[in-house]
């Protein structure tokens, strides 16, 4: 054979998921308002609506995990 060698270690690769960083970003305050249900007149409470904005801080990638191989 032309090249004649013997294998030292094994790898399995493995994908490292993206990292991101996320902050809330005010869209409405939160509320209180009278309205008519069941024929009855009620103080109806909302909640603050907020919307999540996500930086990518690292990419996703591969990283070579040693594996128990064939030798």
């Amino acid at each position: 054979m032309a090249w004649e060698g013997n294998t030292v270690a094994c790898y399995d690769k493995q994908l490292v998921p993206a990292k991101y960083s996320a902050e809330k970003v005010h869209v409405k305050k939160s509320k209180k308002q009278y309205e008519h249900l069941y024929g009855r007149i009620e103080l109806v409470s909302y909640p603050a609506v907020y919307r999540q904005v996500a930086t990518l801080k690292k990419a996703s990638h591969n990283v070579m995990v040693q594996v128990k191989g064939h030798h």
